[in-house]
């Protein structure tokens, strides 16, 4: 059995699979598993990732017949793998060549953590399609910055709480057992990552290496309009204007009353923060799309 467990969600990644592939098999730490469940992909990413797949035993490819969305395409990943770590990695993401050997000593040596991850520096390409990191973005600090989470259990729920950043750790390299306990205790559809990390601060700590192994595309990810999926009825109307009133709900039933209360100015924000979207949505026909690149 592989010691480590990587899964790759994917869906419609041609442009990228290829080379993060390759990414990945140049690792240091070489005792590992591929899981990728493709997310019933229309461009090549199929035919990328079987070519891979022949050519090397340890990726295993699986596909969704229909979409089943982000979220379920997660866990399915996380469930098929059986190593004794586990790491998620985005089909559009790279790692330094040293990333998972760094970050599976890191956890051996800090018997009390239960997820390592390295700081973030993002990227792009240029015109030759020569990697360009990025040191200085006007929204790092807000969605990629990171720091470790120790501590007592409701210091490290305030932080989570309270940095948004901080869910980034959901692309760092876990011990597979409590994640697993974690997720199954998850169902819903927004704040899957935040109530994952939250949930995964009772089983330890959440340690940061200092140097930056991991480079994230921010461009990668494309935002739906709140109103589009009321419209196309994947949203009710509860959830139209409350879209964080399951998450708020997740957090007073699973942190408890007293945690909850402590922090009662964040839920609030969060449950108004569906009228704002709806304005948003109203003078934006589209969130932002990242244009693609060719590798």
């Amino acid at each position: 059995m592989p010691q480590v467990s990587i899964g790759i969600p994917i869906y419609n990644e041609e442009q990228f699979i290829q080379f993060r592939l390759e990414n990945i098999l140049e690792q240091t730490h070489q005792d590992f598993e591929i899981i990728i469940c493709d997310n019933a992909s229309t461009d090549k990413t199929q035919s990328i990732c079987e070519t891979f797949a022949k050519s090397d035993k340890r990726i295993h490819y699986y596909r969704n017949n229909l979409n089943i969305g982000w979220f379920p395409n997660f866990k399915k990943v996380l469930f098929l793998a059986k190593s004794k770590y586990f790491v998620w990695a985005a089909g559009d993401d790279l790692w330094a060549k040293n990333f998972l050997e760094k970050n599976l000593q890191n956890l051996k040596t800090n018997p009390n953590s239960v997820c390592s991850m390295s700081t973030i520096l993002l990227y792009d390409y240029d015109d030759n399609h020569t990697i360009q990191i990025q040191k200085t973005v006007k929204c790092f600090d807000k969605n990629f910055k990171l720091w470790p989470v120790l501590g007592n259990y409701d210091n490290k729920i305030r932080q989570i709480l309270r940095n948004p950043s901080l869910t980034m750790y959901l692309y760092g390299v876990f011990l597979t057992e409590p994640l697993k306990e974690s997720f199954s205790k998850i169902n819903q559809k927004l704040s899957g990552d935040r109530t994952l990390v939250l949930s995964m601060c009772k089983f330890g700590d959440l340690m940061l290496m200092g140097e930056p192994l991991f480079f994230r595309y921010p461009k990668g990810t494309s935002l739906t309009s709140i109103l589009y999926r009321y419209r196309s009825g994947s949203i009710g109307i509860f959830e139209l204007f409350f879209p964080y009133g399951e998450y708020v709900y997740w957090c007073y039933k699973n942190l408890g009353p007293k945690i909850f209360f402590k922090n009662l100015d964040v839920f609030i924000i969060r449950l108004l923060s569906g009228f704002f979207a709806i304005g948003l949505a109203i003078f934006k026909k589209n969130n932002y799309i990242g244009k693609q690149k060719k590798l």
